[in-house]
């Protein structure tokens, strides 16, 4: 699963600017991805984008709030699920900290998985 969930990132997620909770029920969550919808589904423990499945609950070891910096002082947060084997499948990125924030905290809950934050440094 790990090996097409790093297929899937290239043909299904792209730079986002925008993470939003399109709707939040104890058993579902639909992020709005900068216009694309992500829906995280607790009874089937999936992940779909454009109905197609790309990730299980059980493949994903934790949520991560990356907080990025460059040079200029410029900030953007990307919001990444890790899966086994150092897989990373990229939920969205937004210049928006409450937003990267909230997404990672109601992935969190609804997965069951810790999120954790990680500070990096960008030369551009």
């Amino acid at each position: 699963m790990a090996h097409f969930i790093r297929n899937a990132l290239g043909r299904v997620f792209v730079a986002f600017s925008s993470i939003r909770i399109e709707s939040s029920l104890p058993t579902r969550l639909v992020l709005n991805v900068n216009g694309s919808s992500l829906t995280i589904d607790k009874p089937s423990q999936t992940i779909a984008s454009s109905r197609q499945p790309i990730a299980r609950f059980s493949a994903i070891e934790f949520i991560e709030i990356q907080q990025w910096q460059n040079g200029k002082g410029y900030q953007w947060w990307v919001v990444n699920l890790r899966v086994a084997g150092d897989g990373c499948l990229r939920v969205g990125r937004t210049v928006n900290d409450a937003q990267a924030s909230i997404a990672a905290a109601h992935l969190g809950t609804i997965t069951g998985k810790e999120v954790r934050v990680q500070r990096k440094w960008s030369a551009v």
